[in-house]
């Protein structure tokens, strides 16, 4: 009889603690980073960027599916910067983002204003 009740106090122990490292997608959060790498979590479907912001690692998990845009399946590579969009979530300690939107983010060129009374010689 004591086994059974530390087997099932176990049980509810172990299925505590699970539920605990898994959280459920929260809030929607847009994040701009770098690549750090592509992990080797490829499918038909997607794939898996580690992007590097705000002092941070992120999982991002790129997926046709889940991209807003299905025409657009995008590849980077180690270094290029991204503006991600999606579903902010942890497993086991680890930030991940359930990805709707991403793009490459580049630097725009600014034209200089002309100096005054230049226009019009």
């Amino acid at each position: 009889m004591i086994r059974l009740r530390i087997f099932f106090l176990l049980f509810f122990a172990n299925f505590a603690l699970s539920s605990l490292s898994a959280q459920a997608p929260k809030e929607i959060q847009s994040i701009i980073g770098f690549v750090e790498s592509e992990t080797k979590e490829r499918s038909d479907d997607g794939y898996t960027l580690q992007i590097k912001a705000e002092g941070k690692t992120y999982e991002a998990l790129i997926s046709t599916s889940n991209l807003e845009d299905t025409d657009e399946h995008p590849k980077f590579k180690k270094g290029d910067k991204v503006l991600i969009k999606g579903e902010y979530w942890q497993l086991q300690g680890r930030n991940r983002i359930s990805v709707r939107n991403i793009k490459a983010v580049r630097k725009i060129k600014v034209n200089a204003p002309e100096p005054e009374g230049s226009r019009g010689m």
